[in-house]
């Protein structure tokens, strides 16, 4: 199936909620689930699906991550950008894009996520459906406080989103077996819609306002497993319950509850 050829990694944050891990010597990337690093997760997810061209945006401890890479040196084209300035999750992303020149369309995703969200999938749906727009993948989980949930139209758009969440705002946002639908951290863009971020310095949350603005963000929602390891109670969630599997199906609209 036909994917997109390059993807971003964006690994730059410090981390400092997961200290307690890390030391301070290892950019949280590292970090390691069912024995593995959660950049190799990634890593794998990419090069499985065709994804041969990859850019890992990084700052913090970014030697580290290089010394890593030479073990998908044979796998794929795997180049480091190192933001010499923290520039926000956005900004990164732009910068990224420039400083290698990449013309068509891209993955993007986080150096703390970890996701069996099919990619072929998705790339297949943004191709079919919303080519000049950016699609977001979305996942069922409990505990929404951390992440974003959204409002979904019947052709996938998101009228709404908001990040760190309180229970009233789950009165109006999209469900699937109770579980409120939220931002699985993968993402396809394409270069056009980088005319956003017109600042150097540039978060992602303010990036997909103004996409939504527009009604250029679409959903594609999965019940694909998904963790934002960003905690230490996080990841010993994802240490218990990972599996690689993917899923491959969106969910119907009319399966959405709202």
């Amino acid at each position: 199936m036909e994917t997109t050829k390059t993807g971003i990694i964006l690994a730059g944050g410090k981390g400092t909620r997961m200290t307690q891990l890390t030391k301070d010597k290892i950019p949280k990337s590292l970090i390691k689930v069912k024995n593995r690093a959660l950049l190799y997760h990634t890593l794998d997810n990419f090069i499985d699906n065709d994804v041969k061209n990859i850019i890992i945006a990084a700052s913090h401890l970014y030697e580290h991550i290089e010394e890593e890479i030479i073990h998908y040196r044979n796998k794929a084209d795997v180049e480091v950008v190192v933001e010499e300035n923290q520039l926000g999750t956005a900004g990164a992303i732009k910068n990224a894009i420039e400083s290698l020149s990449v013309d068509s369309n891209f993955f993007v995703t986080y150096g703390d996520t970890l996701t069996s969200v099919n990619l072929s999938k998705i790339y297949e749906f943004h191709k079919n459906n919303c080519p000049h727009g950016v699609i977001m993948a979305l996942a069922p989980i409990d505990d929404y406080e951390k992440d974003r949930i959204v409002r979904l139209k019947p052709d996938y758009r998101i009228s709404k989103t908001i990040r760190f969440p309180s229970q009233k705002d789950l009165n109006w946002s999209a469900h699937i077996n109770k579980q409120p639908l939220v931002d699985a951290g993968i993402y396809v863009l394409n270069k056009q819609s980088l005319q956003l971020i017109d600042q150097k310095i540039f978060s992602t949350d303010t990036f997909l306002e103004k996409l939504t603005k527009k009604e250029m963000l679409y959903g594609f929602p999965t019940e694909a497993l998904y963790f934002n390891v960003g905690t230490p109670e996080i990841l010993y969630t994802a240490e218990q319950k990972w599996q690689k599997k993917r899923q491959n199906l969106l969910i119907p609209f009319t399966s959405i509850k709202q």
